[in-house]
Protein backbone atom coordinates (compact mmCIF):
# COMPACT_ATOMS: atom_id res chain seq x y z
CA UNK A 1 0.00 0.00 0.00
CA UNK A 2 1.29 3.45 -0.88
CA UNK A 3 1.49 5.35 2.40
CA UNK A 4 1.24 8.76 0.75
CA UNK A 5 -2.02 8.43 -1.15
CA UNK A 6 -5.30 10.10 -0.10
CA UNK A 7 -6.76 6.62 0.32
CA UNK A 8 -4.07 5.74 2.85
CA UNK A 9 -4.84 8.87 4.87
CA UNK A 10 -8.54 8.00 4.71
CA UNK A 11 -7.70 4.52 5.97
CA UNK A 12 -5.58 5.81 8.86
CA UNK A 13 -8.30 8.28 9.85
CA UNK A 14 -10.71 5.36 10.12
CA UNK A 15 -8.23 3.33 12.19
CA UNK A 16 -7.73 6.35 14.47
CA UNK A 17 -11.50 6.57 14.94
CA UNK A 18 -11.66 2.87 15.79
CA UNK A 19 -8.88 3.18 18.36
CA UNK A 20 -10.59 6.14 20.01
CA UNK A 21 -8.92 6.92 23.31
CA UNK A 22 -6.50 4.03 22.92
CA UNK A 23 -3.81 6.26 21.41
CA UNK A 24 -1.10 3.65 21.97
CA UNK A 25 -3.13 1.16 19.93
CA UNK A 26 -3.14 3.51 16.96
CA UNK A 27 0.56 4.24 17.37
CA UNK A 28 1.39 0.53 17.43
CA UNK A 29 -0.65 -0.21 14.32
CA UNK A 30 0.90 2.73 12.47
CA UNK A 31 4.35 1.38 13.32
CA UNK A 32 3.36 -2.04 11.98
CA UNK A 33 2.44 -0.46 8.64
CA UNK A 34 5.68 1.51 8.53
CA UNK A 35 7.67 -1.65 9.21
CA UNK A 36 5.76 -3.54 6.52
CA UNK A 37 6.49 -0.79 4.01
CA UNK A 38 10.20 -0.93 4.86
CA UNK A 39 10.16 -4.69 4.39
CA UNK A 40 8.36 -4.30 1.06
CA UNK A 41 11.04 -1.86 -0.13
CA UNK A 42 13.75 -4.34 0.84
CA UNK A 43 12.08 -7.18 -1.06
CA UNK A 44 11.48 -5.03 -4.16
CA UNK A 45 14.94 -3.46 -3.91
CA UNK A 46 13.36 0.00 -3.96
CA UNK A 47 14.97 3.19 -2.75
CA UNK A 48 14.70 3.48 1.03
CA UNK A 49 14.72 6.61 3.12
CA UNK A 50 17.43 6.08 5.77
CA UNK A 51 15.77 8.38 8.28
CA UNK A 52 12.47 6.49 7.96
CA UNK A 53 14.31 3.19 8.36
CA UNK A 54 15.93 4.44 11.58
CA UNK A 55 12.55 5.52 12.95
CA UNK A 56 11.09 2.08 12.21
CA UNK A 57 14.06 0.28 13.77
CA UNK A 58 13.76 2.41 16.91
CA UNK A 59 10.05 1.65 17.17
CA UNK A 60 10.59 -2.10 16.87
CA UNK A 61 13.46 -2.28 19.33
CA UNK A 62 12.49 0.24 22.01
CA UNK A 63 8.88 1.43 21.70
CA UNK A 64 6.98 -1.83 21.26
CA UNK A 65 8.20 -3.30 24.53
CA UNK A 66 6.90 -0.24 26.38
CA UNK A 67 3.57 0.00 24.55
CA UNK A 68 1.05 -0.92 27.26
CA UNK A 69 -1.81 -1.59 24.86
CA UNK A 70 0.22 -3.98 22.74
CA UNK A 71 1.64 -5.67 25.85
CA UNK A 72 -1.85 -6.24 27.28
CA UNK A 73 -3.16 -7.66 24.01
CA UNK A 74 -0.07 -9.37 22.63
CA UNK A 75 -1.52 -12.88 23.01
CA UNK A 76 -4.36 -11.93 20.65
CA UNK A 77 -2.32 -9.77 18.28
CA UNK A 78 0.82 -11.84 17.77
CA UNK A 79 -0.76 -14.93 16.12
CA UNK A 80 -2.75 -12.69 13.76
CA UNK A 81 0.34 -10.68 12.95
CA UNK A 82 2.29 -13.87 12.18
CA UNK A 83 -0.50 -15.10 9.88
CA UNK A 84 -0.66 -11.76 8.08
CA UNK A 85 3.08 -11.70 7.48
CA UNK A 86 3.04 -15.29 6.25
CA UNK A 87 0.21 -14.47 3.85
CA UNK A 88 2.12 -11.44 2.59
CA UNK A 89 5.32 -13.44 1.99
CA UNK A 90 3.44 -16.17 0.13
CA UNK A 91 1.48 -13.71 -1.98
CA UNK A 92 4.60 -11.69 -2.76
CA UNK A 93 6.30 -14.83 -4.06
CA UNK A 94 3.35 -15.94 -6.19
CA UNK A 95 0.67 -13.33 -6.86
CA UNK A 96 1.64 -9.94 -5.34
CA UNK A 97 -1.73 -8.41 -6.13
CA UNK A 98 -3.78 -11.15 -4.46
CA UNK A 99 -6.18 -10.05 -1.74
CA UNK A 100 -4.20 -12.07 0.84
CA UNK A 101 -1.25 -9.70 0.43
CA UNK A 102 -3.42 -7.03 2.10
CA UNK A 103 -4.26 -9.09 5.20
CA UNK A 104 -2.16 -6.77 7.35
CA UNK A 105 -4.62 -3.99 6.55
CA UNK A 106 -7.76 -6.08 6.96
CA UNK A 107 -7.27 -9.03 9.31
CA UNK A 108 -4.97 -7.31 11.80
CA UNK A 109 -7.28 -4.29 11.68
CA UNK A 110 -10.21 -6.62 12.38
CA UNK A 111 -8.52 -7.95 15.53
CA UNK A 112 -7.72 -4.40 16.66
CA UNK A 113 -11.30 -3.37 16.09
CA UNK A 114 -12.56 -6.30 18.13
CA UNK A 115 -10.21 -5.39 20.98
CA UNK A 116 -11.07 -1.68 20.92
CA UNK A 117 -14.75 -1.71 19.94
CA UNK A 118 -16.07 -5.22 20.46
CA UNK A 119 -18.16 -7.22 18.00
CA UNK A 120 -20.43 -4.25 17.30
CA UNK A 121 -17.38 -2.30 16.16
CA UNK A 122 -16.33 -5.13 13.84
CA UNK A 123 -19.77 -5.13 12.21
CA UNK A 124 -19.70 -1.37 11.84
CA UNK A 125 -16.17 -0.76 10.58
CA UNK A 126 -14.97 -3.88 8.78
CA UNK A 127 -17.15 -3.46 5.64
CA UNK A 128 -15.58 0.00 5.18
CA UNK A 129 -12.07 -1.32 5.72
CA UNK A 130 -12.49 -4.21 3.29
CA UNK A 131 -13.97 -1.89 0.66
CA UNK A 132 -11.03 0.51 1.08
CA UNK A 133 -8.52 -2.28 0.67
CA UNK A 134 -10.17 -3.54 -2.47
CA UNK A 135 -9.96 -0.03 -3.88
CA UNK A 136 -6.33 0.18 -2.83
CA UNK A 137 -5.54 -3.21 -4.37
CA UNK A 138 -7.00 -2.13 -7.69
CA UNK A 139 -5.20 1.22 -7.57
CA UNK A 140 -1.94 -0.60 -6.83
CA UNK A 141 -2.54 -2.79 -9.86
CA UNK A 142 -3.11 0.24 -12.06
CA UNK A 143 0.04 1.95 -10.74
CA UNK A 144 2.18 -1.15 -11.17
CA UNK A 145 0.84 -2.14 -14.59
CA UNK A 146 0.63 0.70 -17.10
CA UNK A 147 -1.71 0.32 -20.09
CA UNK A 148 -0.50 -1.84 -22.97
CA UNK A 149 -1.09 -1.20 -26.66
CA UNK A 150 -0.90 -4.02 -29.20
CA UNK A 151 -0.66 -2.96 -32.83
CA UNK A 152 -0.13 -4.71 -36.11
CA UNK A 153 -1.27 -4.47 -39.68
CA UNK A 154 -4.90 -5.48 -40.26
CA UNK A 155 -5.39 -9.27 -40.20
CA UNK A 156 -2.69 -9.74 -37.57
CA UNK A 157 -4.91 -11.46 -34.95
CA UNK A 158 -5.51 -8.35 -32.85
CA UNK A 159 -9.11 -9.42 -32.24
CA UNK A 160 -7.92 -12.84 -31.04
CA UNK A 161 -5.31 -11.25 -28.77
CA UNK A 162 -7.86 -8.87 -27.24
CA UNK A 163 -10.20 -11.76 -26.47
CA UNK A 164 -7.43 -13.97 -25.07
CA UNK A 165 -5.92 -11.32 -22.81
CA UNK A 166 -9.25 -10.17 -21.36
CA UNK A 167 -10.26 -11.83 -18.10
CA UNK A 168 -10.04 -11.38 -14.33
CA UNK A 169 -8.20 -8.14 -13.55
CA UNK A 170 -7.43 -7.46 -17.23
CA UNK A 171 -9.52 -5.88 -19.97
CA UNK A 172 -8.02 -5.59 -23.42
CA UNK A 173 -10.16 -3.58 -25.79
CA UNK A 174 -10.28 -4.28 -29.49
CA UNK A 175 -10.20 -1.15 -31.63
CA UNK A 176 -11.15 1.19 -28.82
CA UNK A 177 -10.88 4.09 -31.25
CA UNK A 178 -14.23 3.02 -32.73
CA UNK A 179 -15.87 3.88 -29.40
CA UNK A 180 -14.50 7.43 -29.42
CA UNK A 181 -16.37 10.35 -30.97
CA UNK A 182 -13.00 11.94 -31.71
CA UNK A 183 -9.58 10.35 -31.72
CA UNK A 184 -8.42 12.83 -29.08
CA UNK A 185 -10.89 11.18 -26.65
CA UNK A 186 -8.91 7.94 -26.79
CA UNK A 187 -6.62 8.40 -23.73
CA UNK A 188 -9.50 9.30 -21.43
CA UNK A 189 -11.56 6.37 -22.73
CA UNK A 190 -8.68 3.96 -22.25
CA UNK A 191 -7.76 5.12 -18.75
CA UNK A 192 -11.41 5.16 -17.63
CA UNK A 193 -11.71 1.41 -18.17
CA UNK A 194 -12.97 -0.11 -14.88
CA UNK A 195 -10.53 -3.05 -14.93
CA UNK A 196 -7.27 -2.20 -13.12
CA UNK A 197 -5.10 -3.59 -15.94
CA UNK A 198 -6.11 -2.25 -19.32
CA UNK A 199 -4.95 -2.53 -22.89
CA UNK A 200 -6.05 -2.15 -26.48
CA UNK A 201 -5.31 -4.19 -29.60
CA UNK A 202 -5.92 -2.04 -32.65
CA UNK A 203 -4.36 -2.02 -36.13
CA UNK A 204 -5.62 1.52 -36.80
CA UNK A 205 -4.07 3.06 -33.67
CA UNK A 206 -0.78 3.94 -35.45
CA UNK A 207 -2.72 6.48 -37.52
CA UNK A 208 -3.20 8.64 -34.43
CA UNK A 209 -0.48 7.43 -32.07
CA UNK A 210 1.92 10.33 -32.54
CA UNK A 211 -0.70 12.77 -31.31
CA UNK A 212 -1.90 10.53 -28.47
CA UNK A 213 1.16 9.01 -26.86
CA UNK A 214 1.92 11.86 -24.44
CA UNK A 215 -1.70 11.99 -23.27
CA UNK A 216 -1.79 8.26 -22.55
CA UNK A 217 1.04 8.57 -20.03
CA UNK A 218 3.35 5.64 -19.27
CA UNK A 219 2.41 2.63 -21.37
CA UNK A 220 3.76 -0.48 -23.05
CA UNK A 221 3.72 -1.08 -26.79
CA UNK A 222 3.77 -4.46 -28.52
CA UNK A 223 4.08 -4.87 -32.28
CA UNK A 224 2.74 -7.91 -34.10
CA UNK A 225 4.84 -8.10 -37.23
CA UNK A 226 3.35 -9.76 -40.28
CA UNK A 227 4.82 -9.63 -43.77
CA UNK A 228 3.11 -6.68 -45.46
CA UNK A 229 2.11 -8.48 -48.66
CA UNK A 230 0.62 -11.38 -46.71
CA UNK A 231 -1.38 -9.01 -44.51
CA UNK A 232 -2.58 -7.10 -47.59
CA UNK A 233 -3.68 -10.29 -49.33
CA UNK A 234 -5.55 -11.51 -46.25
CA UNK A 235 -7.24 -8.14 -45.90
CA UNK A 236 -8.23 -8.08 -49.57
CA UNK A 237 -9.76 -11.56 -49.26
CA UNK A 238 -11.79 -10.48 -46.24
CA UNK A 239 -13.15 -7.48 -48.17
CA UNK A 240 -13.99 -9.61 -51.18
CA UNK A 241 -15.81 -12.08 -48.94
CA UNK A 242 -18.21 -9.30 -47.93
CA UNK A 243 -18.63 -7.97 -51.47
CA UNK A 244 -16.22 -5.04 -51.36
CA UNK A 245 -14.09 -4.10 -54.35
CA UNK A 246 -10.31 -4.01 -54.35
CA UNK A 247 -10.48 -0.22 -54.60
CA UNK A 248 -11.81 -0.20 -51.02
CA UNK A 249 -8.51 -1.58 -49.80
CA UNK A 250 -6.52 0.93 -51.81
CA UNK A 251 -8.28 3.82 -50.11
CA UNK A 252 -6.72 3.25 -46.73
CA UNK A 253 -4.07 0.55 -46.89
CA UNK A 254 -1.03 2.70 -47.80
CA UNK A 255 -1.78 5.09 -44.93
CA UNK A 256 -2.10 2.21 -42.47
CA UNK A 257 1.22 0.71 -43.54
CA UNK A 258 3.00 4.06 -43.42
CA UNK A 259 1.59 4.82 -39.95
CA UNK A 260 2.60 1.38 -38.69
CA UNK A 261 6.16 1.91 -39.86
CA UNK A 262 6.23 5.37 -38.27
CA UNK A 263 4.98 4.04 -34.93
CA UNK A 264 7.79 1.46 -34.92
CA UNK A 265 10.25 4.32 -35.35
CA UNK A 266 8.67 6.15 -32.41
CA UNK A 267 8.82 3.05 -30.17
CA UNK A 268 12.24 1.46 -30.76
CA UNK A 269 12.20 -0.30 -27.38
CA UNK A 270 8.79 -1.91 -27.82
CA UNK A 271 8.43 -5.68 -27.78
CA UNK A 272 7.99 -7.27 -31.20
CA UNK A 273 6.44 -10.65 -31.97
CA UNK A 274 6.09 -12.40 -35.31
CA UNK A 275 2.54 -13.10 -36.42
CA UNK A 276 3.45 -16.73 -37.12
CA UNK A 277 4.73 -17.19 -33.55
CA UNK A 278 1.37 -16.42 -31.95
CA UNK A 279 0.60 -20.15 -32.23
CA UNK A 280 3.54 -20.87 -29.94
CA UNK A 281 2.69 -21.25 -26.26
CA UNK A 282 5.99 -19.88 -24.96
CA UNK A 283 5.68 -16.82 -27.16
CA UNK A 284 2.19 -16.21 -25.82
CA UNK A 285 3.40 -16.76 -22.27
CA UNK A 286 6.02 -14.04 -22.72
CA UNK A 287 3.60 -11.66 -24.44
CA UNK A 288 0.91 -12.18 -21.78
CA UNK A 289 3.19 -11.67 -18.81
CA UNK A 290 4.82 -8.62 -20.41
CA UNK A 291 1.52 -6.92 -21.19
CA UNK A 292 -0.51 -7.79 -18.11
CA UNK A 293 1.94 -8.76 -15.38
CA UNK A 294 -0.37 -11.70 -14.68
CA UNK A 295 0.58 -15.37 -14.64
CA UNK A 296 0.06 -17.20 -17.93
CA UNK A 297 -2.96 -19.52 -17.97
CA UNK A 298 -1.90 -22.53 -20.03
CA UNK A 299 -5.35 -24.14 -20.02
CA UNK A 300 -6.93 -20.91 -21.31
CA UNK A 301 -4.30 -20.69 -24.05
CA UNK A 302 -5.02 -24.27 -25.17
CA UNK A 303 -8.71 -23.41 -25.41
CA UNK A 304 -8.06 -20.22 -27.40
CA UNK A 305 -5.47 -21.91 -29.60
CA UNK A 306 -8.33 -23.82 -31.20
CA UNK A 307 -10.57 -20.76 -31.42
CA UNK A 308 -10.77 -18.38 -34.35
CA UNK A 309 -11.67 -14.85 -33.33
CA UNK A 310 -11.96 -12.14 -35.95
CA UNK A 311 -13.41 -8.67 -36.24
CA UNK A 312 -16.72 -8.35 -38.03
CA UNK A 313 -16.00 -7.47 -41.66
CA UNK A 314 -18.52 -4.60 -41.59
CA UNK A 315 -16.54 -2.95 -38.81
CA UNK A 316 -13.31 -3.28 -40.75
CA UNK A 317 -14.97 -1.66 -43.78
CA UNK A 318 -16.20 1.25 -41.65
CA UNK A 319 -12.69 1.69 -40.29
CA UNK A 320 -11.31 1.96 -43.79
CA UNK A 321 -14.00 4.45 -44.78
CA UNK A 322 -13.15 6.55 -41.74
CA UNK A 323 -9.53 6.96 -42.82
CA UNK A 324 -10.05 7.90 -46.46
Amino acid sequence: MNLKTPLHHEYLDLIREICGKEETAFRWFQQVLEAALLWDHLVDEDHMDIAAAEVTLTALTTEWIHNDWYYRNRNSLTPVLVNCLSAWKYANATTPTAAKSYDLYTELACTMTLLCRGQAGVEKYMPQIRAMMERERREDLRRDHPPFLIVGLPRSRTAWLAAFLTGGEVHCHHELLRQCKQWIDYPQKLLATPAPIVGDADPTLPLFYEGLREQIGPHKVVFIEREEKAAEAAHLKMLQDVGQEAEQLQLGWPRVVQAFRRMKELCPDARRYDYEDLDDMETMRELTEHCTGMAFDEARWRLFDELKVTALPAKVVRNLEAIK
